[in-house]
């Protein structure tokens, strides 16, 4: 995002109709990324039907705090697109999300990329947690789409 003539890494919330209507700004930057983005300085948790969820973009999720103030502000899940990379960063979600559920009591979800993007070389899997089971990952529908009721947010 590019905001008064700062850069953002952001996660932006449309609704039904595909009206923007909330922005999540990532707070936890990755190294390559601290010199040219500016970080967030809050929270995101939106209300879609009776489920309440806290959002996150990728390295927020490697901080037990940030899914923490989610949990704190009556989430049911954490949700988390990112860019986890071949190698190390498969390594990190799957440490990392598992953690989130069961220290939070919440479901994690990751969308992750797939395949090159950026100069990076994307790892895919992306997946469901659930609280009770957090170290068996539950994979993501293959096909169709998911769409729920109209949005409402609120920064935490």
């Amino acid at each position: 995002m590019h905001d008064a003539g700062e850069l953002t890494v952001s996660a932006l919330v449309l609704d039904s109709d595909g009206t923007w209507t909330a922005r999540y700004d990532k707070q936890m930057l990755f190294r390559t990324e601290r010199d040219v983005y500016r970080p967030g300085d809050h929270g995101l948790s939106l209300d879609i039907d009776d489920w309440r969820l806290g959002l996150g973009v990728c390295y927020d999720s490697g901080f037990p705090e940030h899914a923490r103030a989610a949990a704190l502000d009556g989430c049911h899940a954490y949700v988390v697109g990112a860019l986890f990379s071949v190698g190390n960063g498969y390594h990190e979600s799957r440490m990392w999300f598992p953690a989130r559920a069961f220290d939070n009591t919440m479901h994690t979800v990751l969308s992750n990329h797939v395949g090159s993007t950026g100069g990076w070389a994307a790892c895919g899997s992306s997946a469901v947690w659930d609280p009770p089971a957090a170290s068996s990952p539950r994979p993501g529908p293959t096909g169709g789409n998911c769409s729920s009721g109209p949005a409402s947010t609120r920064t935490a």
